[in-house]
């Protein structure tokens, strides 16, 4: 329940021995958690090999032998890996079968809160964060109820996110603060940063710059030595917008240095492609490189179409910012960027703009610079 304070090599360890229960011939609810409890682990080492893994013993475990709650723990898995994959429409059918099966079979265990915290979050990924509040509130509900303080502390960081997207930003910093007093103090999972990068926005937006800064904690380099890559280059991205939102632009600029060149200089997870792309071009522009910004986006991410739809926006938005800038007039590219946003919360664009990534922006910085 705590894998956010263990080691890279412990996490590496247990995945192996997890691995290896979900692949002898013992009973199938034994079987099944120890595929369910891999993808907790998979989740924060993001590791190939154990991934290719985890898909075969999916595929040999048989859902007709299955009884409904133990196919519960296969179908997570079985969406998160189809997530993984880049199918993200066919990762959340999976799911909303998982979570129509569960409701209907009257189980409200932890399976079925993560169920919905899966849903919840492709939903929002494809840019329904509408959508995914339902699932959302129904899951931190079950989790409440089995008093899962790890789960209900997911929750609240998914809940955080998707109420400052819909532009309230009162709601965000709750959730964001509840979130932090389930994950505690030195927690490095993706709910513990985003719950932090949350509140740092919510209370920036709110105009509480000496709080929001105060929520910037950049990993330390013997520490960074003890996380994966992508939760060390995370949490300098997302401290790094909230700087730059409290006007602490020279501070920003040093830590969005570290997050995105030397070991850091090639993306380790897509969750964070906006703040990456839109932090490359900042820098690039700045330093009067823009023809090399552009190039390293464009290498970095050859399709869009895999991501997020806030970070395709984001992405999209620093490409025409960096053609602006190349160009002395405004990108051709900027009216793609406004078309992506109409679908999106108005919030997004907001937040983008206050970042300095917007049309206009990029001859503006260049002279400036």
């Amino acid at each position: 329940r705590w894998l956010g304070y263990m080691a890279l090599p412990d996490l590496h360890a247990a995945t192996d021995q997890l691995l290896g229960i979900a692949a002898e011939p013992i009973d199938l609810e034994t079987r099944a958690k120890a595929i369910a409890a891999c993808v907790r682990l998979l989740g924060l080492t993001r590791n190939a090999q154990h991934i290719a893994a985890l898909e075969i013993l999916v595929s040999d475990i048989g859902p007709t032998d299955l009884d409904c709650y133990q196919r519960l723990h296969v179908t997570l898995a079985s969406a998160w890996i189809l997530a993984t994959r880049r199918r993200t429409r066919d990762a959340l059918s999976e799911l909303t079968r998982g979570v129509e099966m569960a409701r209907a079979a009257g189980i409200g265990s932890s399976i079925a809160v993560r169920l919905l915290l899966g849903q919840s979050n492709l939903l929002y990924a494809l840019g329904n964060y509408e959508g995914a509040l339902a699932p959302l509130h129904e899951a931190e509900r079950l989790a409440r109820n089995l008093d899962n303080i790890t789960l209900r502390g997911e929750c609240a960081a998914q809940l955080a996110l998707v109420e400052g997207r819909l532009g309230r930003p009162s709601a965000q910093i709750d959730w964001a603060r509840l979130a932090l007093r389930m994950t505690g103090t030195g927690e490095w999972s993706a709910g513990a940063i985003g719950a932090s990068y949350e509140l740092g926005l919510g209370l920036a937006m709110a105009e509480r710059y000496g709080e929001a800064q105060a929520t910037v904690v950049a990993p330390s380099t013997r520490r960074a030595t003890q996380i994966p890559a992508w939760a060390a280059q995370a949490a300098m991205l997302c401290g790094a917008d909230v700087l730059a939102l409290c006007g602490s632009d020279r501070k920003a600029i040093i830590l969005a240095r570290r997050a995105t060149e030397g070991q850091y200089a090639v993306l380790a997870t897509e969750a964070y492609a906006g703040q990456f792309s839109r932090w490359v071009a900042l820098i690039a522009i700045k330093d009067g490189l823009e023809k090399d910004g552009l190039r390293r986006l464009r290498d970095s991410f050859p399709s869009i179409e895999y991501l997020d739809a806030k970070d395709q926006a984001e992405l999209l938005a620093a490409m025409a910012l960096l053609d602006s800038a190349i160009l002395g007039t405004e990108s051709t590219a900027w009216p793609e960027v406004a078309e992506r946003l109409r679908h999106l919360p108005v919030t997004v664009g907001a937040l983008m703009r206050r970042l300095g990534v917007h049309a206009g922006a990029a001859t503006i910085r260049r002279s400036a610079c």
